[in-house]
């Protein structure tokens, strides 16, 4: 399973913010209920929502941003692209997204892309590189440090 993280196209613009996260966690069935299952530092990301029924269409960047990024990270997929774009986020949102994914590394495979690598490099493990038609792995760790997660 897969899930793609970004903030322009990954949300169905005629829904709401709230309805996007409600449609892919199957689970809580109110905002109330879905803030009461969050960590701490889910619960940071989901506060800048000051509305949670706004339409998709009618919110900012980092707004469709937040959501597509905890429905990638809270929902069942096991393999998480996250796409990037420091542009439209805030440091203060970049360390929270960071946050999240120290946490959630244990369970999930996550790519990040990124045009600004070395922001996110402190929660890094490997690099991933194209050479002509060819990805190539460059590790960022000694492999006596290296953590395998499965």
């Amino acid at each position: 399973s897969f899930s793609y993280v970004e903030a322009t196209s990954s949300l169905l613009p005629e829904t709401e913010l709230w309805e996007n996260l409600e449609m892919a966690l199957a689970g809580p069935t109110s905002w109330g209920d879905f803030y009461q299952t969050l960590h701490p530092d889910e619960k940071a990301l989901i506060n800048l929502l000051q509305v949670p029924s706004k339409k998709v269409r009618d919110s900012q960047e980092w707004e469709k941003f937040i959501v597509s990024f905890l429905k990638g990270v809270l929902g069942p997929s096991k393999n998480v692209l996250i796409d990037v774009n420091e542009e439209i986020i805030s440091p203060f949102l970049v360390q929270r997204v960071k946050n999240v994914i120290f946490r959630k590394i244990r369970n999930k495979v996550i790519y990040l892309a990124s045009a600004n690598m070395p922001l996110w490099l402190d929660c890094a493990h490997s690099l991933v590189y194209k050479n002509g038609y060819k990805f190539e792995i460059q590790s960022l760790m000694p492999s006596q440090w290296a953590i395998q997660f499965a």
